[in-house]
């Protein structure tokens, strides 16, 4: 059995401008490339026609590794945004129960009591409020 690679859950430009340009083409690429190693490491052998989620679970060495490599980048994939909906409906019901508008979050947040402070003394910006 050929291993797959599988479709992406977003666009391949979905996740610009917050990932350097036109990143899933080379981030994808590179996940092909474990799915072409694997599925020339696995024919003849007890792995041929196992699901990938046995392989990484018996396999080792190369074929270990780019099983666990391609369930990885699957994982990852999948982890990096929720549909566009989803994140739409929940981003503004955050921003109407924290600010009641969107228009009302710009100008809050340029407000100075709203800016990160460094008090904590970690040298980072950990604290905020937004009143």
């Amino acid at each position: 059995m050929e291993l797959k690679l599988p479709n992406l859950p977003f666009a391949m430009d979905a996740l610009a401008p917050s990932f350097r340009a036109n990143p899933g083409v080379s981030l994808w690429k590179h996940h092909a490339a474990y799915v072409a190693n694997l599925n020339k490491l696995i024919p003849g052998t007890e792995f041929e026609n196992m699901p990938l989620e046995d392989i990484v679970k018996k396999a080792t060495g190369g074929t270990f590794n780019n099983a666990a490599q391609i369930w990885n980048h699957t994982f990852y994939w999948n982890c990096l945004m929720r549909p566009a909906e989803e994140s739409e409906r929940c981003c503004r019901k955050e921003i109407s129960d924290n600010f009641g508008s969107f228009a009302n979050s710009g100008r809050n947040l340029q407000k100075p009591q709203c800016r990160h402070s460094d008090q904590d003394g970690y040298g980072s910006s950990r604290t905020a409020t937004a009143n």
